[in-house]
């Protein structure tokens, strides 16, 4: 919820356009890669199955997409 630049992205498009937003995508795998040490399994499962990863990543994009819309309540 720290990056103002999704933040921007969340307020101005729609859940969609946002879904399908590349910076979203490289921060997700970014901050997995991140947490690898903290959270190694969690991050084996990630970034190994497509599957698993396909199912994190969208429920990132929905929390992310509802924090950022709430913050600017």
């Amino acid at each position: 919820m720290e990056n103002d630049k999704l933040r921007t992205q969340a307020l101005n498009n729609t859940k969609k356009q946002f879904d399908e937003s590349d910076e979203l995508l490289e921060a997700i795998l970014s901050a997995v890669e991140e947490q690898d040490a903290v959270n190694s399994s969690l991050a084996s499962q990630v970034m190994s199955d497509p599957r698993v990863r396909a199912s994190f990543i969208q429920v990132i994009r929905d929390l992310a997409y509802e924090g950022f819309r709430k913050e600017a309540v």
